[in-house]
C-alpha cells in the first residue's frame, strides 16, 4: 500500500463522483455535496439544511457541534433547489444506501487510515486538507467544521491515507 497526497486524494473522489454521476444520480448528488462542503453522511439529509432567504444556507451539524453556514456561491444550484424544495427525490442520505453505493462506485479500490478502512467520511479528510493547504489553521478547521476540538481537525489533516491501488 501506498500513501495517498491531497491531489491523489482528490483524483480517487473525482473518478468516484464521475462513476456515480453514470451509475445512479441520487448518489452522485449526495456525495458531490459531501466533496464540496466535507459534510457528514447524515448531513446530506435536506431536514438539516435551512434556506435564510439572505443567500445563506444553514446546515445544523450532527454530533452537536453547531450551524454551519455556507452563501449561494458555495453551494450548487441543485442542492440549493433540493433544500427551497425539501426535494429528497433526487438525494440519497442513507448512510448504508450511501456506504453500499460508494463501494460500488470505487471499484473495488480501497483507503484506510492507520486504525482502519475509510469510506465516505474520505470526503471529510480530503476537505480538511483543502482548508489547511489554504492556511486554515486547526483550529479554524474546527471552526468550519463546528466540532469540538482542533486535534480532530489536526487528525483529518495528518491522518496518512493509504490506498490499495
Amino acid at each position: 500500500m501506498r500513501i495517498l497526497n491531497t491531489n491523489e486524494i482528490k483524483l480517487y473522489l473525482e473518478d468516484i463522483l464521475n462513476v456515480a454521476f453514470l451509475y445512479n444520480p441520487r448518489i452522485y448528488n449526495s456525495l458531490l455535496i459531501q466533496f464540496i462542503t466535507g459534510c457528514r453522511v447524515g448531513e446530506v439529509d435536506l431536514s438539516r439544511w435551512l434556506f435564510t432567504g439572505n443567500n445563506t444556507y444553514l446546515l445544523f451539524t450532527e454530533k452537536g457541534g453547531g450551524t454551519r453556514e455556507f452563501t449561494t456561491n458555495e453551494i450548487p444550484v441543485y442542492f440549493q433547489n433540493f433544500v427551497e424544495t425539501r426535494n429528497e427525490s433526487l438525494i440519497l442520505n442513507s448512510y448504508s444506501s450511501m456506504n453500499y453505493q460508494f463501494t460500488q462506485a470505487r471499484q473495488g479500490r480501497k483507503t484506510f487510515t492507520q486504525q482502519k478502512e475509510i469510506k465516505l467520511h474520505l470526503f471529510r479528510h480530503y476537505k480538511a486538507r483543502l482548508l489547511y493547504n489554504e492556511g486554515f489553521s486547526f483550529a479554524q478547521i474546527k471552526d468550519y467544521y463546528k466540532i469540538n476540538s482542533a486535534q480532530v481537525a489536526a487528525n483529518y489533516v495528518q491522518d496518512n491515507i493509504f490506498a490499495d491501488f
